[in-house]
């Protein structure tokens, strides 16, 4: 009897390419989901950002593909967010630092000062060297293709000195700073940044100040009614609550957008005099 020939199976790649594949697959839509649960502009009608170097703020509107550019002076005297007191601009930043939240603090001083939410900070507008920065690879990717879509052509200047919004202070050391007029500038800017997703919605707001610090509900009125929101009511309340809470319909696009500017959670809210209440004991979280 002859011998039994015996036949090996060809090896297939196939077999463990495509298994690899899918794991792959699967991982990179998993990291974009992380990404957008963690993004600071997805789904938003406006990206308010800014440059670090030079200090400069923008605030683009992706839709009709417009922007506005503000240069920071670095001179300007400010109040700095988080009761740091107040400094020159340009020293907010590591100002912030001693604490390790620069950007932080940065941003909440730019936003007080313009009277607009402000989202994000990058290192410069070369994003592909962009290290020092709060936003994440999906954040930096609508903002890179958003910028480029709209091009330097349709980039709106607004110069701080041509506004004539910048007046003189003299110190108590008899040297003279620049400071900062928001009610004229929210005037000569009236409706420069209005969020649109937010209008259409058309919703009535208050906001209640349960905190210590005075004038904290017109704080945050001044920058809702910058975006287009239509605040009817600021008091004080005595509300036990965190550092500040949304009280709304969970599933409003302003209470969600009003939570992400200050941090806050949505909680249901019964109807009312107001659609949306913001309830506040501090501007900014950890303040």
């Amino acid at each position: 009897m002859g011998r039994k020939r015996t036949t090996s199976k060809s090896f297939n790649p196939l077999g463990i390419l495509v298994p690899v594949l899918i794991v792959v697959i699967a991982g990179i839509f998993f990291k974009l989901y992380l990404f957008s649960r963690e993004s600071k502009l997805l789904n938003l009608a406006r990206y308010n950002f800014i440059v670090l170097e030079p200090l400069t703020f923008y605030s683009l509107n992706p839709k009709e593909k417009t922007a506005i550019k503000i240069v920071l002076p670095p001179n300007l005297y400010v109040d700095s967010a988080f009761g740091y007191g107040q400094y020159k601009l340009k020293s907010v930043y590591e100002l912030g630092e001693l604490d390790k939240r620069g950007g932080e603090v940065l941003l909440a001083t730019v936003s007080e000062m313009l009277g607009v939410p402000v989202d994000g900070y990058i290192d410069s507008l070369n994003l592909k060297k962009t290290y020092n920065t709060n936003l994440n690879y999906l954040d930096l990717a609508l903002l890179g293709i958003k910028y480029v879509e709209i091009g330097e052509g349709k980039i709106k200047n607004l110069d701080l000195s041509a506004l004539d919004v910048l007046p003189d202070l003299v110190l108590a050391d008899g040297s003279t700073v620049q400071t900062f007029d928001p009610l004229k500038f929210d005037f000569l800017t009236q409706g420069s940044f209005h969020e649109e997703t937010l209008i259409l919605e058309n919703q009535d707001l208050e906001v209640l100040n349960v905190g210590e610090v005075a004038g904290l509900g017109n704080k945050a009125a001044r920058i809702l009614g910058n975006i287009g929101l239509k605040v009817v009511n600021v008091a004080n309340a005595q509300i036990p609550i965190g550092d500040c809470e949304v009280k709304a319909d969970v599933n409003s696009l302003t209470a969600r957008r009003i939570a992400q500017i200050f941090g806050c959670k949505v909680l249901q809210k019964e109807p009312g005099r107001a659609n949306v209440s913001l309830i506040l004991r501090v501007l900014h979280p950890g303040e």
